[in-house]
Formats: C-alpha cells, sequence, structure tokens
C-alpha cells in the first residue's frame, strides 16, 4: 500500500499498480485520509454461474456477501462426495438459519441452506439403545459431525458454517426446546412438511411446491429421519419422526430402527 496526494490532501492506504510515463497509477481500491475511509471500492465478486460450476469458495464469497438469491435459485444443485461416493445437494432455502458466531459469518443469516437430493447409502439408528428422545444426545448427530463430515472434501468443509438448530427435547411427562449448534443436520418435521405442530423449525422455500420424499442410490423411495424427536409412553422408548415414501410426516418410529438419512447444511 501507498499515499497519494491530491489537490494537496495525503491519502493513505492506495494500492500502486503500475508506473506510467514517470508517473505512479493507482488501483483505487481504498482511500483513507485522517484515519477515515472516504473511498473503498467494493470487492469483485466471482461471475454469475450455475451453482454447479462455481467453486465452493467462490459460492462462499456470494453467500456473505448477501448476494446468494441474485445469483442462483431453489432447487439449484451441485455434486459433493460422501465416504467416497458422490450425491447432488440443493438448495433448500436462502437466509433461513443463523450462524451459530453471526459476528465472524458477518451477517444475521446464512446464504443458503442445502440439502442431499437423495439418500445416503448407508442407514442409520438415532440411538443404539433406548435413552432420552432429543437429537442433541443421538449417535446419528455424532455420525454426521464425525465420521460423515471427516469424509467430506476439503474444499467444501471449510466453508461451511455451524448454524443454531432448534431440538425437541420430549419424554413422559415433559416436552421442551433446545438449541444446538450444527455443521451438519437432519431437518425437522416442520422443516420440510406443512402443517406440523412442533415448534422445532420453519418450512424450507423447497418445500412449499415440492415433496419432501426422497429415492436411495437405486432409486427405491424410503422413510429417512428427521431430528424431531417424540416418546412412546407406553413402551417409555425414545421415536423420532421419519419422511415417509410419499412425503408425509410419520410418528413414533423407535429410535433404536435403523433408517435412511438425507443431511443439510449451510454456506
Amino acid at each position: 500500500m501507498a499515499d497519494i496526494t491530491i489537490h494537496g490532501q495525503t491519502y493513505t492506504g492506495v494500492k500502486t499498480v503500475k508506473y506510467v510515463n514517470g508517473a505512479n497509477t493507482y488501483d483505487l481500491e481504498k482511500l483513507i485520509l485522517n484515519g477515515t475511509v472516504v473511498f473503498e471500492k467494493e470487492p469483485d465478486f466471482p461471475a454469475k454461474k450455475a451453482l454447479s460450476l462455481m467453486t465452493w469458495k467462490d459460492i462462499s464469497t456470494v453467500c456473505k456477501a448477501g448476494k446468494a438469491s441474485e445469483y442462483w435459485t431453489v432447487g439449484d444443485t451441485k455434486n459433493i462426495t460422501v465416504n467416497g461416493a458422490t450425491y447432488a445437494v440443493m438448495i433448500i432455502g436462502f437466509d433461513h438459519d443463523e450462524p451459530t458466531d453471526a459476528a465472524s459469518y458477518g451477517r444475521s443469516k446464512a446464504g443458503i441452506t442445502l440439502q442431499t437430493v437423495g439418500l445416503l447409502s448407508t442407514t442409520y439408528k438415532m440411538y443404539a439403545m433406548n435413552q432420552s428422545s432429543s437429537w442433541e444426545t443421538t449417535t446419528l448427530r455424532t455420525s454426521l459431525n464425525g465420521t460423515v463430515l471427516d469424509s467430506m472434501d476439503s474444499d467444501l468443509t471449510s466453508v461451511i458454517i455451524p448454524v443454531n438448530k432448534t431440538c425437541r427435547v420430549k419424554s413422559r411427562s415433559s416436552d421442551s426446546y433446545t438449541t444446538v449448534s450444527d455443521t451438519l443436520f437432519v431437518l425437522s418435521s416442520p422443516e420440510c412438511a406443512k402443517n406440523q405442530t412442533t415448534t422445532d423449525g420453519t418450512l424450507y422455500t423447497y418445500f412449499n411446491s415440492h415433496s419432501a420424499a426422497k429415492a436411495d442410490t437405486s432409486g427405491v423411495t424410503r422413510a429417512y429421519w428427521t431430528r424431531t424427536s417424540g416418546y412412546h409412553t407406553q413402551s417409555s422408548k425414545a421415536t423420532f419422526d421419519t419422511v415417509g415414501d410419499t412425503g408425509s410426516i410419520s410418528t413414533g418410529t423407535y429410535a433404536t430402527y435403523s433408517n435412511s438419512v438425507a443431511f443439510a447444511f449451510c454456506v
């Protein structure tokens, strides 16, 4: 950076870019006079391309600038790698989720939320044995934010931001809600289906006009987990809602059952 004098005033913070005909010329990225920024050029942004053609770094730049909806539309897709297999993820909403560290992110809302278009090839239990009914303590949550996240490409994981997710905590005698910070997560029932009674999230834009039904890697539509918990009072066992093969919500699936998974994340 260098100083520049204009009409007798000295400005700092100017980048010298070349020397032409005996005089410096400048890229006026920023001018500072007496400690005050008097000019600052808007940063260069990536050219508009399909989501599938952009790098995750450029996608992150657009999202942090609050311009994601100017570049893409809900339903746009891009491929990712999980445990060596390729899956498509799609945008299910803009400015929907709250970053856990909004100050570092620079905005109060994450630019985009994406979810796998289909189901992972591996099925998971919520709990290996009956436990309290809450997404926060499930083995699935641990697996997603452990081995699954670790298997993904670093250019993607470096731009995924943790977000705050509301979780229902259900037992025989109580029904409450808590908030957790998740990097990878599964949707709640009200996030992917209309007319749900729990308050652990709000509907993503994609599901206003699309079914939540999803198929596995062989093309067969199957039930998959949501993070909305329940409790079977007669058996005293934890349950979770699932999205059925028609896209409707089914309640009361025992947490020890093995079901398919579609996960989401934010950039």
